[in-house]
């Protein structure tokens, strides 16, 4: 009996040794791994330009101490000049004003910017007027555009608008939308600003 008490004792004492040294290395192991930390943000696209009214969407992507890159969804997003552009919670930029902006993402205390520049409003609709014209010939006749903008506004449409007549032998068309008559016959006055245009006829 008593030396199967002392086995008993002897066993015991063993399992308690492996059991207290495996403790103590999965605690040193735990407490010694480290993730890899962010060493700095990209921003992406890091230069852009686009007409005012218009809206950019940004990406930020992280690189590690261990050398790997991943896209960041928890950053804190900011522009340089809110009267600018405004930017979201998710990194979609829309502009008001031109002007040339920062681009800001941060996470903690690392930080990645690009830069925005903002141009004229691009025109989405325009309107000639007079609509129809009746000009004698030899009589000269003039044409005004007015358009809708990218930003909201409306206003004449001068310097970005192209004039053409559709038949120069009845009546030419100057760049300031001045038609002047040549001989009887219809004819269709055309504004065009890029892919945007209207008519009229005279």
């Amino acid at each position: 009996m008593n030396k199967r008490l002392v086995c008993a004792v002897a066993l015991a004492c063993v399992w308690l040794l492996i059991s207290c040294s495996g403790g103590g290395d999965s605690a040193g192991s735990s407490t010694g791994l480290t993730g890899p930390t962010l060493q700095s943000i990209v921003v992406a696209p890091g230069t852009a330009t686009i007409a005012a009214g218009l809206t950019q969407q940004y990406s930020a992507a992280g690189k590690y101490s261990d050398g790997s890159s991943q896209p960041l969804s928890d950053v804190t997003w900011r522009t340089s000049d809110t009267t600018v552009a405004k930017v979201s919670s998710g990194g979609l930029v829309t502009t008001a004003t031109q002007g040339t902006i920062t681009v800001t993402a941060t996470s903690g205390s690392v930080m990645g910017s690009a830069v925005l520049t903002v141009g004229p409003p691009n025109v989405l609709t325009l309107t000639v007027s007079p609509q129809t014209a009746a000009v004698s010939a030899g009589y000269t006749q003039q044409f005004a555009a007015s358009g809708t903008f990218t930003d909201g506004s409306s206003q004449v449409v001068t310097n970005a608008v192209t004039w053409s007549a559709s038949d120069t032998t009845v009546a030419t068309i100057n760049a300031s939308g001045l038609a002047q008559t040549l001989k009887q016959g219809r004819i269709t006055v055309t504004a065009s600003s890029g892919p945007v245009s209207s008519n009229a006829a005279a």
